[in-house]
């Protein structure tokens, strides 16, 4: 107590707000305290403690391949030393088909001759095929294309000369094609993929195209495509209602 017996008021009221005071004092002491200790407590852990960072769990973070993998085929370490428990089979999932559209090459496998006669003595005639489909995705090809202006001449003359009228092409002075553009404006703005990293892609085939030169060229193709977009533009507008896909993608 602040004081000795002797010294405490006859009060109630006052000796209520004394014991109130002590609590509050008590309160306040006991939280610097429990201060304390923490703090002696992250010392030693930080001194004395495990320094490494590894949290439980962190382990399956690049399992991504392993998680792919059906449960049923995954072959756990403990399942190697004790038989493992019966779980209920899952119905197999059925792999969506490719795109009928896709152009399909026939690899056909066929058995060897000296297979197809029967250990009876007679020939085996085919009764049907399996058939099994893979993906394969053919690299970019790339090409020049060359715009060649013929000229003529008045051999009686000598004075007259003529050339063919220049191609009608996106950009004139620019060394990409108007298919190129749309496969660079394509891998930007709907794939996320730099104009640098695209340079590089290029780079690759032994073709100097530069960041900036691209930049410029994207820039140059969007005025030329702005009437187009404009008419777009005022047609959806005029619609009574619109759907559109509004998830962003980053661009640097």
């Amino acid at each position: 107590m602040a004081g000795t017996v002797n010294n405490l008021p006859d009060d109630i009221e006052a000796l209520k707000k004394l014991l109130l005071a002590e609590r509050k004092t008590n309160l306040r002491l006991q939280k610097q305290i429990d201060e304390l200790f923490e703090s002696i407590r992250l010392a030693r852990h930080q001194r004395f403690g495990a320094s490494s960072e590894k949290a439980p769990g962190q382990g399956e973070l690049f399992d991504e391949a392993e998680d792919g993998v059906d449960e049923e085929e995954r072959i756990e370490p403990e399942e190697l030393v004790s038989p493992p428990e019966k779980k209920p089979k899952k119905k197999p999932v059925s792999r969506k088909p490719l795109p009928a559209q896709l152009p399909r090459i026939r690899n056909v496998i066929e058995l060897p001759e000296d297979e197809r006669i029967c250990s009876c003595g007679c020939q085996l005639i085919e009764i049907g095929e399996d058939t099994s489909e893979q993906l394969e995705i053919i690299p970019a090809k790339l090409r020049v294309i060359e715009h060649v202006r013929k000229k003529y001449a008045c051999k009686g003359c000598e004075e007259t000369i003529k050339t063919a009228p220049t191609a009608t092409v996106l950009l004139p002075k620019a060394i990409a094609s108007a298919n190129t553009m749309a496969y660079i404006i394509t891998a930007k703005y709907a794939d996320g993929l730099p104009l640098y990293r695209l340079s590089t892609i290029l780079k690759r085939y032994g073709i100097d195209y530069s960041r900036q030169t691209m930049s410029e060229s994207v820039i140059a193709t969007a005025q030329k495509l702005k009437p187009l977009m404009e008419y777009l533009r005022r047609e959806l507008l005029a619609s009574t209602v619109m759907h559109m896909d509004e998830t962003t993608v980053q661009v640097l």
